[in-house]
């Protein structure tokens, strides 16, 4: 937070009267559950944003992102939509929920820095609508409720296209509890919370440095394809709730005649939701090992089926395998392709933690392995 500070003077020439960090919204199991409104496992991670605000005297928002090195500059509240503003649609397109709402605010000078400042549109999304609403709150006194925040959110999707967020990010960044996960139904809208805490000590986050640009198309490809799979079953009768029940045989077995990419996606919907039911039970049960498999099974279906991998990853999967003291390992969501979570038993780990040196001898740039500490809510803090 210090540097957070630094930065925010030097981007403005003045010190900000608030900061704070936003956890990642990060899905452990089910990235595309809402396809067939399935569940999930979600908690809040580091490597978010940091958000800091000055006021100023007009009516000006100024917004600068470090790490995509934009900056953009709106009046407030005469608030459009501007197909190369990108990213600050979304700051606009919350910010114009509170126009709506007939809310005079002042203007601010807004930094946007850390990791989460380059990820995929939903998740910044997400985290830019929570952050901007929390910060605004508290500075001019709004006190907006969670229920508040997550209805401006959901109408603040229709502003720009391609800048939405999925009520689940939302929801966590409101909700989520420290050393908790979340059982997230995508029908309900609501969580289930977990304790997790007896795990963190042999939970890592293993990362494989990939930048933005690597493998986000493809995973907006293959969502695109599941769509489209799923939508031609239901106008064969096979609704979603037939589909959720479906076993990993029974899809590959009822899909046999589809063309061999739309019967992998599929596959790994059906994959992908039986494992997240099974590793909620695991987590519930302390049963580490078991959980450990879960995730194994999932990240073969990731790789074979959904077929969302690159040399940096495959490289890092077989030597988790290879490693006596790994349990389990998968691709976790959190706005930044590779990324996978570990769970270990103690043994043989330390030789896994020293193959990064290795890692950045072939592909000239270094994983990074942390610990795995599910963290909780700004707003909870703020209560």
């Amino acid at each position: 937070m210090v540097d957070q500070v630094e930065n925010h003077k030097k981007e403005f020439g003045e010190v900000p009267i608030l900061s704070f960090d936003v956890p990642q919204p990060t899905v452990l199991m089910g990235q595309f559950s809402d396809l067939i409104e399935s569940n999930c496992l979600l908690c809040l991670t580091d490597q978010g944003l940091s958000l800091s605000f000055s006021p100023r005297e007009d009516n000006i928002i100024r917004v600068v992102n470090t790490v995509r090195q934009d900056k953009k500059k709106f009046s407030y509240p005469n608030i459009k939509y501007r197909r190369e503003d990108r990213w600050a649609n979304a700051v606009k397109a919350i910010l114009s929920e509170l126009a709506k709402m007939n809310i005079k605010i002042k203007g601010y000078n807004i930094l946007v820095s850390g990791r989460g400042a380059g990820a995929d549109s939903w998740s910044l999304t997400a985290s830019l609508y929570f952050g901007i609403l929390h910060g605004i709150s508290i500075l001019e006194g709004l006190d907006l409720s969670k229920e508040k925040i997550l209805e401006m959110s959901h109408n603040a999707n229709s502003f720009a296209p391609s800048y939405q967020a999925k009520k689940r990010d939302v929801w966590i960044l409101l909700n989520a509890k420290p050393g908790k996960v979340y059982y997230w139904s995508e029908r309900k809208g609501t969580g289930e919370e977990i304790p997790y805490h007896n795990f963190e000590k042999q939970s890592y986050i293993v990362s494989s440095s990939l930048p933005f640009s690597v493998l986000t198309p493809e995973e907006d490809e293959f969502r695109i394809e599941a769509k489209d799979v799923v939508s031609e079953m239901e106008s064969k009768s096979i609704t979603l709730s037939d589909i959720r029940k479906l076993s990993e045989k029974e899809a590959r077995s009822m899909v046999s005649r589809y063309p061999d990419r739309e019967r992998r996606c599929l596959t790994h919907l059906v994959v992908e939701n039986e494992c997240c039911q099974k590793a909620k039970d695991y987590i519930e049960k302390e049963d580490l090992a078991s959980f450990g498999k879960s995730l194994f099974s999932l990240q073969r279906s990731i790789v074979g089926n959904a077929e969302l991998t690159s040399p940096e990853l495959d490289w890092i999967w077989r030597r988790g395998q290879e490693c006596d003291g790994v349990l389990g390992m998968c691709l976790i969501g959190i706005g930044i392709a590779g990324s996978f979570l570990v769970v270990v038993d103690g043994r043989a780990f330390n030789l896994y933690a020293r193959k990064e040196e290795e890692y950045e001898r072939i592909f000239g740039f270094r994983s990074v392995l942390r610990p795995f500490v599910p963290l909780g809510s700004p707003f909870e803090e703020r209560q």
